[in-house]
């Protein structure tokens, strides 16, 4: 069995005052909080203000020796050639509106996009640097989102996460259905495909799906586009398959008790009727049988509306 050795970041890029999908930096310190007990190596990019408590509550579980913390001046500075490029990008109003949900983070807001890219940077500078090596795992920084994502009990992460992984970069992916869809409609549709919660794979693959993930940020930027790392995996699978597996998944974090996690409790997945309607409405459209779609889009609307479906 391998032991993983964990990467993960975390910066504040203004979260606590957005209208939308608001979170404060205590909340995310909370959320790593409840999984930071994990037995496994660490290593942690943020900024000077976070370190010392993000270090401190590694230190409650006994595992500061576990724990590494790299201090990152300033973040935008890791690649400001990308952060400028997707600045550029999404300084057009054409493409917020273009996109389906103008007002979600990946449609305006350029740090949320280039923060997200920065997961393979990070995961790649802690190899550079040799502070990782053998099986790494990106997990994001609020994994699990304190327990409402999924697993429910923080006292279950106290384990040494090891499993056999081929030696392959590891995406989970939650909608299959668009794996070959158009980026262009990707983008527009802001399908959620691969999740961002997690990837994995061998430290020599780790430099290599970096280089992916740039070169594909560099194509959707010129393109006059930018996105979140969820389009920018998939396209950098679409550049070089045989070096993925990709790992079919109903949850955004389900897979880590499939693959090295099997004692944790996970919170069965239960989607609402009215969520189910919506993406049944959505499939029918997208197969142009407009009738049926007109069918379940009422269905939506009247169970979206019905207290009792909450």
């Amino acid at each position: 069995m391998s032991e993983l050795t964990i990467v993960t970041a975390f910066f504040d890029i203004g979260r606590a005052a957005w209208s939308d999908s608001q979170r404060s930096s205590n909340k995310y310190i909370d959320y790593f909080k409840f999984w930071a007990r994990i037995q496994n190596k660490v290593i942690i990019y943020t900024e000077k203000s976070f370190a010392a408590e993000i270090l401190n509550i590694r230190k409650s579980y006994g595992l500061e020796k576990r724990t590494q913390v790299i201090v990152i001046d300033n973040f935008l500075d890791c690649d400001r050639e990308i952060y400028d490029k997707i600045t550029r990008a999404m300084q057009s109003k054409i493409f917020r509106y273009f996109r389906k949900e103008p007002d979600n983070p990946e449609s305006w807001n350029a740090k949320y996009n280039y923060i997200t890219y920065l997961k393979s940077y990070f995961t790649a500078d802690a190899v550079k640097r040799g502070l990782a090596g053998g099986f790494i795992a990106w997990l994001d920084f609020g994994f699990n989102k304190g327990g409402a994502d999924g697993y429910p009990n923080a006292e279950e992460f106290d384990f040494l996460w090891q499993y056999n992984f081929a030696e392959k970069m590891h995406l989970f992916v939650i909608e299959d259905v668009g794996i070959n869809k158009p980026i262009f409609d990707i983008v527009k549709d802001m399908d959620s495909i691969i999740t961002g919660t997690g990837i994995i794979g061998p430290q020599f693959l780790w430099p290599v799906y970096h280089n992916l993930c740039r070169e594909s940020m560099i194509s959707l930027t010129d393109c006059g586009f930018a996105d979140d790392d969820q389009t920018i995996a998939l396209m950098a699978y679409r550049k070089k398959p045989p070096i993925f597996a990709l790992h079919k998944v109903t949850t955004w974090v389900g897979w880590l008790k499939e693959l090295g996690g099997k004692h944790l409790t996970i919170r069965p997945f239960k989607i609402k009727k009215y969520q189910r309607y919506k993406k049944l409405c959505q499939i029918a459209l997208k197969e142009k049988n407009y009738q049926q779609s007109f069918r379940y889009y009422l269905k939506y609307l009247f169970r979206r509306f019905n207290k009792n479906e909450h």
